[in-house]
């Protein structure tokens, strides 16, 4: 967000992985489990849709407060496989105040076959977006905000347990390196530096208050 005041001014980044689609002509198979599309997992070539795909995914962990399919990272095949089925649904604790409208444009969007999927220029023409927004502020979505903190907070927790496991492993192999070489004793104390730092970060962020 570039302001905390409007939450309809926003930047986007992170293009590491952005190309010019002609057609569906891309084959590189990359993208974060949790909004990957079933075509770039059954290794079929794609195109723009798989970004509609994602936005699906967002608006549904936006709307909902957690992800439309397992994340569990240890049954990563689990993902995949409800991906390429599609499998999600509505649970009425947390969608209960989400119009039928926002769940329509949701279901389009989350289409396992791309020619079926919403386009950009069609989402756009969403009832859901062309609706008046007095109508869809009425919508508490208080529930699902907590639910989204709760979830975000987990996958943060995720990240730092594995930079501080990533930091481990490097600083053990480093360490190892170094005494058998017998070199820089400036850079070995950094390197230890290092990982007592991320120790300390990550156990200030599992003890912090929720």
């Amino acid at each position: 967000m570039r302001s905390e005041n409007d939450d309809a001014d926003f930047v986007l980044a992170d293009f590491g992985f952005a190309v010019q689609c002609c057609g569906r002509n891309q084959t590189q198979q990359c993208g974060s489990p949790l909004y990957i599309a079933p075509e770039i997992i059954m290794n079929q070539k794609y195109g723009v849709e798989v970004d509609m795909w994602a936005f699906g995914v967002l608006l549904y962990i936006l709307l909902g407060g957690y992800p439309p399919f397992n994340q569990d990272s240890n049954k990563i095949n689990k993902l995949y496989q409800n991906i390429c089925k599609g499998g999600f649904t509505f649970e009425q604790k947390w969608w209960s105040c989400v119009s039928e409208d926002c769940k329509d444009l949701i279901r389009k969007l989350l289409q396992v076959d791309p020619s079926m999927r919403l386009t950009a220029r069609d989402a756009l023409l969403h009832p859901w977006f062309l609706s008046d927004e007095t109508i869809l502020s009425t919508n508490d979505l208080g529930k699902a905000l907590v639910k989204f903190r709760v979830w975000n907070a987990k996958m943060k927790l995720k990240a730092a347990v594995k930079a501080v496991l990533a930091t481990k492993k490097i600083t053990k192999m480093l360490r190892k390196t170094y005494c058998q070489k017998r070199k820089s004793e400036p850079m070995l104390q950094a390197i230890i530096e290092v990982s007592s730092f991320s120790e300390r970060e990550s156990s200030s962020f599992s003890n912090a208050p929720r």
